[in-house]
């Protein structure tokens, strides 16, 4: 009698690990098929944010014009370091070969005498209004100019002599009008002409060309750091600069003796300055066109910039920065750090599409008439995306999920 053994069928227990190992997978092969059809896709115009912020270091460009010293000769400075001139107001007194100091002393000293005769002989019985209020005028600006030159303040003397000269002057033709000079008063006259002449024989006013804010400090490197250079400006050009300015080769030229064409001072433009960024390529938020906002150390609030060069060399860009704002704070400093970033909201689209024309950045999308270039404003950017807001007149073209065409 046979017997048959029949085996145990085998059984199989599925682990958790496998459904999750399985729900992987699943979702590796969504996110590559959404990838796939992303990259072939054309990227459509979306609504979005961007924050931005990084720090920076800086070198400063200014629009500035450079006063020269027209000849050898002392200078004494009478606008401030940071000082708001305007054009062809007085600067500086260059005092020239044969100059001497005591020669002013004898001219206040002259004019005090003068004025003491005059009231004293000739106005004793004579009653001006116009002249009483010129008097007190002098004798305040008399009393000023003692306590200067008691103090030795001889910059300040300056401007209280050319204060004190027009107030003469005025008294002078007040006089003229009142009563007629006998022969001691000309003589004293003739006297204060002849030495006023001497004085002026010895020195010169330096002016200021234009408007803009006085600096007497100098770094070698202005012929270099202009306006006209910026377009040809590279990363390496501005590395090169810094190094020089980390030597720290300044020189202030506020008092001391110029040759004939050497720099007296430089005047800087009040309205618009510049700070040259370099950075890594990777690091990069900013594109030309583009507009930030940026914190420099030392200042309170942020200034407003725009990108008006952008350029790579390598994996390093330079981005140049225009402000309207904070110049005064910038006459005398070359590097500066800070902070640039800002937070904008509106039409997101990828870097790649914007295009620079001649006049302005523009995306060309896809509309109802056929590709159309859009001309549009950048608000911020970081290195793959940029929030873009349509330019003034430009009709409002763009709208949420139109289709980008990239140039």
């Amino acid at each position: 009698m046979s017997t048959s053994y029949e085996r145990p069928k085998k059984r199989y227990h599925i682990r958790p690990r496998f459904y999750i190992m399985a729900a992987v997978m699943l979702s590796l092969l969504i996110w590559g098929a959404v990838a796939l059809v992303r990259l072939f896709l054309p990227p459509t115009v979306q609504w979005g944010r961007l924050d931005t912020d990084q720090e920076i270091s800086a070198l400063v460009l200014r629009d500035e014009t450079i006063v020269m010293s027209p000849e050898q000769a002392r200078i004494l400075c009478i606008a401030a370091e940071g000082e708001m001139v305007t054009a062809n107001t007085t600067i500086a007194m260059l005092y020239k070969s044969g100059y001497n100091d005591k020669n002013m002393q004898n001219l206040i000293t002259l004019q005090q005498k003068i004025k003491d005769y005059q009231e004293n002989n000739i106005l004793a019985n004579v009653i001006n209004a116009d002249l009483g209020t010129v008097n007190a005028q002098i004798n305040a600006k008399l009393e000023e100019i003692r306590q200067c030159t008691a103090d030795g303040q001889t910059g300040a003397l300056l401007v209280y002599e050319r204060e004190l000269k027009d107030l003469m002057t005025h008294r002078q033709g007040l006089m003229k009008d009142i009563t007629t000079p006998d022969e001691y008063l000309q003589k004293l006259y003739d006297q204060e002409t002849g030495l006023q002449a001497k004085i002026d024989e010895t020195r010169v006013a330096a002016t200021a060309p234009v408007d803009g804010y006085i600096s007497y400090i100098f770094d070698g490197l202005e012929n270099q750091l202009t306006v006209a250079n910026i377009a040809n400006m590279t990363p390496k050009d501005v590395l090169n600069l810094e190094k020089q300015v980390l030597r720290g080769d300044i020189v202030d030229f506020s008092s001391g003796l110029r040759a004939a064409d050497q720099p007296l001072c430089r005047i800087v433009n009040g309205t618009h300055w510049y700070a040259l960024v370099v950075m890594n390529k990777a690091e990069s938020t900013m594109s030309a066109g583009a507009v930030c906002d940026v914190t420099f150390d030392g200042m309170t609030e942020p200034v407003q910039a725009s990108v008006v060069h952008y350029t790579q060399e390598g994996n390093r860009v330079l981005a140049v920065l225009e402000m309207d704002q904070g110049a005064q704070s910038m006459t005398g400093l070359r590097r500066v750090g800070g902070h640039v970033g800002r937070s904008a909201e509106g039409f997101k689209v990828p870097l790649t599409a914007l295009a620079q024309t001649d006049a302005g950045m523009v995306v060309q999308v896809q509309t109802g008439q056929g590709p159309t270039a859009v001309d549009v404003d950048v608000m911020a950017s970081d290195s793959r995306h940029a929030i873009v807001s349509e330019a003034k007149g430009s009709g409002g073209i763009l709208t949420v999920g139109q289709r980008i065409i990239k140039p």
